[in-house]
């Protein structure tokens, strides 16, 4: 069996893709990276690549951010507090009901 390659490459080759505009350009470095791949890695990497985290299409992990942000703290030992999260991973505003007449 081969060995699966780190999920740092995943990270780059997204971080790569999203910095361009060019849809060309986006190809080419999705291309790279999954030619780059095990086979039995490639399903799990397009998986992803496509925006869901599951092949299912009602398929749900049912973690939130405060999970995450949990999880991301015990793994480096941290306290969550001591970890503030990036304003983009705060759920959004709801709006206010408005008042039936």
């Amino acid at each position: 069996m081969a060995r699966s390659t780190p999920f740092s490459d995943f990270a780059r080759v997204a971080d790569d893709v999203s910095s361009t505009t060019s849809k060309l350009k986006k190809r080419d470095l999705l291309a790279g990276y999954l030619r780059s791949l095990p086979d039995e890695d490639l399903p799990t990497a397009a998986t992803f690549f496509a925006g869901r985290p599951l092949p299912g299409a009602s398929d749900k992990l049912g973690l939130g951010w405060v999970q995450q942000s949990q999880a991301l703290a015990t793994a480096a030992k941290a306290r969550t507090s001591a970890m503030p999260l990036p304003s983009s991973w705060a759920p959004a505003p709801r709006e206010p009901a408005s008042a039936s007449p």
